[in-house]
């Protein structure tokens, strides 16, 4: 997301980004995976279309990120939607380059993101359905 980029997304009218080491556990807001206490992460504060966001990006998340931006400068991506446009870039960036194990070292951060989400996941699953059954509503 440099500034002599043109990317065709709207872009925030205040941001802040900064890296935090987690006191609790939090949601990763791009994989859905969980940030364990003592983990460090991105913390994104912005103001999109007057709403006011904040947004949390674990490691694995986080070293997609930048790996996307040193390996293509322009790497244009949406909060949220981290991944989907990291592998949709990446196979155009692989397409051009023809670099030999640029995917393999791209799937490689790509895999500890899917496997950190689908824990995260599962576990709130699990937990949503324990909670259905405590309180009876187990037919929704």
């Amino acid at each position: 997301m440099s500034d002599n980029c043109f990317c065709d997304y709207e872009r925030p009218t205040a941001y802040s980004e900064r890296t935090h080491v987690a006191r609790i556990r939090h949601a990763c807001s791009e994989c859905g995976g969980w940030i364990a206490p003592r983990e460090r992460y991105t913390s994104v504060w912005g103001v999109w279309e007057g709403e006011v966001q904040v947004m949390k990006r674990c490691p694995d998340c986080q070293a997609v990120l930048d790996w996307m931006t040193a390996h293509q400068p322009c790497f244009c991506w949406g909060h949220t939607t981290l991944l989907s446009d990291a592998r949709e870039s990446m196979w155009w960036l692989n397409d051009a380059e023809h670099v030999p194990g640029m995917q393999i070292e791209m799937g490689r951060l790509l895999v500890a993101c899917k496997r950190r989400g689908r824990i995260g996941r599962a576990e709130r699953r699990a937990t949503k359905d324990a909670t259905r059954l405590e309180t009876g509503n187990a037919d929704r």
